[in-house]
């Protein structure tokens, strides 16, 4: 697809490694389509949530920049942001996961299927999981063996001690390079009771250098242990070749998040009950990456024969018409039109 100037994206991070993750794998896969030019843009505190819906947040903030064409974003905090950003410098939004606005004040909504949908928005794109930034690796490496820890959710309950029980037990069944990366989420307490058991093991907080280079490494690591409270992460991880475990929580309620970890659990052939510890199936390593399909669909519709799209609300910048990105809703492709009810 030849195009006779960049497209503009504005990706909008909101601090949550799995939101900016699903972000970049969407940038990254366009920027492999097409030529582009990408804006980061890291929001801040006052223009999380419905804040962001205030245009004090943003005006003039971002004059600078070049007219986006599209602007992404992930999650909440970023929702209201996109709608204003839109409306005060053109462009076309994309939300990632299921919105907690209407479907139809965006443009493109990428949900994954494990989210129930009762919309027939034509903008809504299925996918089959969080879009993932990581790509399998052809030759793992036997030595880079990973565990990553998230916290507390509102699908799981945290316990320390059942965590240090759970990995004890696996570093006994499995000794070995084991690092382990936490998160913003993981609670102090684990920190400290893990360095005082187990200082052989290392604890990488997520703002040390030494976790990003780790995480970045993902692909090429053999062995990896998640726990389930972060979609996002299972999904990074189950898109390598690793061998993939996950720590089980105990559930804080029923919801869309558990009744998916509890299908994924169905798959494995040697869980059992109590286990703590259960070894996923590898996934199909041929197809295609859901980021890559995502774009192309998304610059498929964004080069589409119509013109104009309708908007519940005015947009006082067009859309520039150099990157294309005019379409009529009845012009998206089928799989675009996906929504249906789960």
């Amino acid at each position: 697809m030849s195009m006779h100037s960049p497209v503009v994206l504005w990706n909008f991070l909101d601090g949550r490694r799995g939101h900016e993750n699903q972000v970049r794998a969407l940038s990254n896969a366009l920027s492999e389509l097409t030529q582009t030019h990408v804006q980061e843009i890291r929001m801040q505190p006052s223009q999380y949530g419905v804040r962001g819906l205030l245009p004090s947040r943003w005006r003039s903030l971002l004059n600078h920049l070049p007219a986006p064409n599209l602007l992404i974003g992930a999650g909440h905090r970023t929702q209201a942001s996109l709608i204003t950003c839109r409306r005060l410098y053109g462009g076309r939004t994309v939300t990632l996961m299921k919105p907690g606005l209407p479907a139809s004040w965006f443009d493109f909504c990428l949900i994954p299927q494990h989210d129930s949908v009762r919309s027939s928005y034509p903008g809504i794109l299925r996918t089959s999981g969080p879009l993932t930034i990581h790509r399998r690796h052809e030759h793992p490496d036997s030595q880079r063996w990973l565990i990553l820890l998230g916290g507390p959710s509102r699908h799981y309950r945290w316990n320390t001690t059942h965590v240090i029980r759970s990995l004890q037990s696996l570093l006994i069944s499995q000794p070995g390079p084991w690092k382990i990366l936490t998160s913003r989420r993981t609670p102090t307490d684990f920190c400290t009771q893990w360095t005082q058991l187990q200082t052989s093991i290392p604890v990488l907080a997520p703002d040390d250098a030494a976790a990003e280079q780790e995480f970045s490494q993902l692909p090429s690591c053999s062995r990896l242990v998640v726990s389930c409270d972060s979609m996002s992460m299972i999904a990074e991880a189950r898109a390598t070749r690793s061998a993939v475990s996950l720590l089980l929580l105990p559930e804080r309620r029923r919801s869309r998040i558990t009744r998916e970890i509890r299908r994924m659990i169905s798959t494995a052939t040697n869980a059992a009950a109590g286990d703590s510890l259960i070894q996923l199936p590898h996934q199909n390593a041929g197809g295609r990456p859901e980021a890559e399909r995502c774009a192309t669909l998304i610059l498929q519709a964004s080069t589409a024969p119509s013109s104009t799209i309708a908007r519940r609300q005015p947009q006082p910048h067009p859309v520039s018409v150099r990157a294309g990105l005019l379409c009529g809703r009845e012009s998206l492709p089928a799989d675009l039109r996906m929504s249906g009810t789960q």
